[in-house]
């Protein structure tokens, strides 16, 4: 029997919240953070691990969800966190951010030694990220 991977949901504002409801009833540990701490507070008797920063909802996490507001709040978010991520989880990047933050996260996983597997959610970005890395293409969906 394989054990099901933890998942980090950061941002738990409707989308987020509803991602994060749905692994918790499948039974994965998920450990979720947002900016307004009390998002998550109807999801703690579920099982959710509430975190006081990005860094800790990310640190166990073989999973990484964002979904986030804006591309900014992604940027800042990501960057604070990126460092406590584990050797080899995936990041799903799932909010509608624009072309130029997908380019700066995308440089800031690959370019600073990321560890990581980087999936984005950017429409119509997949042809840009494989010719910018081809050796390392990202599939732009998760």
């Amino acid at each position: 029997m394989s054990q099901q991977p933890e998942v980090a949901v950061l941002g738990l504002g409707a989308m987020g919240h509803a991602f994060a409801a749905n692994l918790l009833k499948k039974g994965f540990k998920v450990h979720g953070w947002n900016r307004t701490r009390a998002r998550g507070d109807d999801l703690l008797h579920a099982g959710l691990q509430l975190a006081d920063s990005p860094a800790e909802a990310v640190r166990q996490a073989d999973v990484v969800i964002a979904m986030l507001s804006d591309g900014e709040t992604t940027e800042q978010v990501l960057q604070q966190s990126q460092e406590a991520f584990k050797p080899g989880a995936i990041l799903c990047q799932m909010g509608t951010i624009g072309v130029e933050k997908t380019d700066a996260l995308i440089a800031l996983f690959l370019f600073a030694g990321a560890r990581s597997h980087v999936l984005f959610n950017e429409a119509g970005h997949d042809r840009q990220s494989a010719a910018a890395f081809p050796a390392r293409p990202i599939p732009a969906r998760c």
